[in-house]
This record gives C-alpha cells, structure tokens and sequence, in this order.
C-alpha cells in the first residue's frame, strides 16, 4: 500500500510541470546588400580653437554648416542600399 501511494505522489508531481511551449520566433538580422556608391568624404577635423568665444563659436558654426551636406548625401546612399524610400 505504502508504495501504491509513494508512487502516486511521485505521478503526481511529473504532472504538475506543464508541457515545454513549442513556438516560432523571428530573429531580425542584418542581410549584406550591395551597393556601388562611393562613401561621402568625411569634412576637415575641427582645428585648433581660438581663445575668443564669439571666434570659437563662429568656427564650431562654421564647420557644423560643413557636416549637413555629407549627412545628407550619406543618408541618401544609405537608404539607397536598403532600398528605403527617399524623401
């Protein structure tokens, strides 16, 4: 009697585990895309600052007007190669 129960008991605690949940993921990942564009070329390094505020601040200006056509050019080309709508 007494391994009738000591089984039972031991029935009874594999049942309690539920089933493993068996499932589809989609894992995203980069897929290489060719393309035949050059790399925009990066503007000149920012230099020296001078030690005048209004003359620092004017040069940071300056060579922030540089950086816009390269991002703009960059961000074209890369939706290019990943086939993004441009604006």
């Amino acid at each position: 009697m007494r391994s009738v129960v000591a089984v039972s008991l031991l029935l009874m605690g594999c049942a309690a585990n539920p089933l493993p949940e068996i499932r589809t993921v989609e894992v995203p990942r980069a897929v290489p895309v060719p393309c035949v564009d050059q790399v925009p070329a990066l503007p000149a390094p920012l230099g020296p600052m001078p030690t005048d505020a209004s003359a620092a601040l004017s040069l940071a200006l300056a060579k922030l007007l540089e950086w816009e056509p390269y991002g703009v050019e960059a961000d074209g080309k890369l939706k290019a190669c990943a086939k993004l709508p441009t604006n």
